[in-house]
């Protein structure tokens, strides 16, 4: 038997606060599309998703029911669970060891893996006809199975693709009706939210590439008229030209790991060490023009991430006993006031200041939440159908007004970076593997920064090697 989708939902680490369900009674106000473009489905609005980008769609009527069961919880009274998978990832997953010629045996296959562990006991399948006239089994779960629930698969061309359900069987018999609504809003080859409608993405290619660029996996990018700013923690900061050569690099015997790289108007870089608890400013040649700070001034491992705000000031991270600040600093270096972000539930990754002039912060558990220079939240959750549950190493808002990360990706059956564009809405622009940029793996890309002609330049790196490359998106059509 290949991995159960109980499986898949306890891998997910998650710590999330309760929001109030929706009455099985509401309607199907969310239209969604898969990360990948492959699949369209309506949802009550306020139901939570999780998509892994590899075909593989997570349900909630609440985060606090998602939260349960990555605890290794069934779900309890009111919690209802909902596993989207398209064709690849079933096949992958769920097809019988001697393959798959008809819709019976995927189904079969599917409601094995979901009634693995004894809590189910799955009534026989039906075969039948959906209402739109696709070929469709479906199969309720039985009086004598400890949860209660559904299984659904369609077959559509040869392609199998399908739903289950697990949820205690009150709740399951209170929220029927609008389970079978959203099996059947299911749709294959769909974009844009419209289901039917084929999907054209970006494709993209490698202009050029260098490899083993920076060893100490920083990576934060700052971009000149003509250049390139990459820092590289111990190594100082690796200057290269947008065709990829290396014009020099920046030291300075005061530097342990500067990063958060940042240009001002002059054209002077600015840097934090954390380890130091410096903010160093460079001239355009390497040289030390003033710094401040010190470890009466900021705190362990802080300023962790620095910007040059619209005012002119300087707005610094510090970390305080797991609580996130933000130091607004003059760039004399004088205080100039502060303001908290997060909360007791936040993990905090990163921290960009994008060209609206908002801050966006980067956190484990709620995806991407956006501030204004004041700290009031402006969204709570940036494209939380892409965001929320993931562990993004790198984000960018570009000036275009679209959006950059890198996440881990499922892709037949193992875990891979993947790069993401796409826009405000939770639209997916484009996405890419290792092998779609024609590169042997992603390490971990760590930031981007996007050039006037829109090629993108991306750092990558970890542990095992780096990678700097320029980026060309052709979009889809």
């Amino acid at each position: 038997m290949k991995r159960g989708y109980l499986i898949v939902w306890g891998v997910i680490a998650v710590l999330a606060l309760m929001i109030t369900p929706v009455s099985a009674q509401g309607g199907l106000e969310q239209t969604l599309t898969s990360a990948d473009g492959v699949l369209a489905y309506q949802l009550p609005a306020g139901w939570i998703v999780f998509d892994t980008g590899g075909q593989e769609i997570i349900i909630n009527n609440t985060e606090d029911a998602f939260n349960n069961l990555v605890s290794g919880n069934n779900p309890r009274e009111g919690d209802i669970l909902i596993l989207i998978m398209g064709p690849d990832a079933i096949l992958e997953q769920y097809a019988p060891e001697d393959g798959v010629d008809n819709l019976q045996a995927m189904a079969e296959a599917f409601a094995e893996a979901g009634t693995a562990d004894g809590t189910l006991t799955l009534a026989e399948i039906e075969l039948m006809t959906a209402p739109d006239g696709r070929p469709m089994a479906g199969a309720e779960y039985t009086e004598d199975s400890v949860m209660g629930g559904a299984m659904f698969v369609f077959d559509e061309g040869g392609q199998y693709y399908g739903m289950a359900v697990l949820a205690p069987k009150d709740t399951y018999e209170e929220y029927k009706d609008i389970i079978g609504d959203i099996a059947l809003s299911l749709k294959l080859n769909a974009g844009g939210g419209d289901a039917g409608a084929e999907v054209a993405l970006e494709s993209a290619a490698v202009v050029w590439v260098k490899s083993d660029v920076f060893k100490n996996i920083d990576g934060g990018l700052a971009l000149a008229e003509d250049r390139v700013y990459i820092s590289d923690g111990a190594g100082g900061v690796l200057v290269y030209s947008l065709d990829g050569d290396l014009l020099s690099t920046i030291t300075h015997p005061d530097f342990f790991a500067p990063n958060s790289p940042v240009l001002d108007a002059d054209g002077n870089l600015w840097l934090a060490d954390g380890f130091r608890h410096m903010v160093f400013q460079m001239s355009p040649e390497g040289d030390l023009l003033q710094s401040f700070g010190g470890e009466d001034i900021f705190e362990a491992l802080s300023p962790g991430f620095l910007a040059l705000g619209p005012d002119g000031n300087l707005y610094l991270e510090e970390n305080r006993e797991d609580e996130d600040w933000i130091e607004v600093w003059t760039t004399e270096g004088e205080f100039v006031r502060e303001f908290q972000i997060g909360d007791e539930n936040s993990f905090i990754w990163s921290l960009e200041l994008g060209p609206d002039h908002l801050l966006y912060a980067v956190d484990l558990v709620g995806g991407v939440r956006v501030y204004d220079l004041d700290g009031v939240v402006i969204t709570d959750s940036l494209a939380p159908n892409l965001t929320r549950f993931q562990f993004i190493t790198a984000f960018a808002a570009l000036p275009d007004g679209t959006f950059m990360m890198s996440r881990s990706a499922l892709e037949g059956g193992n875990e891979e970076q993947q790069i993401v564009h796409f826009d405000a809405d939770g639209n997916v622009l484009g996405q890419f593997l290792a092998a779609d940029l024609g590169l042997d793996m992603l390490y971990a890309p760590l930031d981007f920064v996007l050039l006037p002609d829109g090629d993108v330049i991306v750092s990558d790196g970890n542990i095992n090697g780096s990678h700097l490359f320029r980026l060309r998106l052709t979009p889809g059509g």
